[in-house]
């Protein structure tokens, strides 16, 4: 099974940012917005895929800022060095929260993306 990337294609800057990730980032996964996804065979819900980005792999499902770190540490380097010290105990929190916190503020990053 090849990872699956699940994010939001109703939101923008998920939608920029899952853009962004495919061509720069270019984990090894594929890319699907959770409306287009057939959320029950992946075991997941709207509310797990309303609020956080979600990475399924044959280990697991990962949501919000683990998801981000494991996407990272599935990708080439530098991505994969930075995917790693995301998985870190400490870090791994520090990653929750500016997960959180960007979720909480993309329409404050829309108006700052160019």
């Amino acid at each position: 099974m090849r990872a699956l990337v699940i994010f939001d294609g109703d939101c923008e800057f998920c939608r920029i940012s899952a853009e962004f990730a495919r061509r720069r980032v270019r984990p090894r996964a594929d890319f699907v917005a959770w409306q287009e996804a057939d959320l029950e065979s992946l075991g997941l819900s709207e509310h797990d895929c309303q609020t956080a980005v979600q990475w399924i792999d044959p280990s697991g499902t990962y949501a919000g800022g683990r998801a981000v770190s494991r996407a990272l540490v599935k990708s080439p380097y530098p991505w994969k060095v930075l995917g790693a010290l995301g998985q870190l105990p400490v870090l791994s929190q520090i990653v929750d929260r500016t997960y959180v916190w960007v979720a909480n503020n993309r329409p404050l990053l829309m108006r700052l993306l160019p």
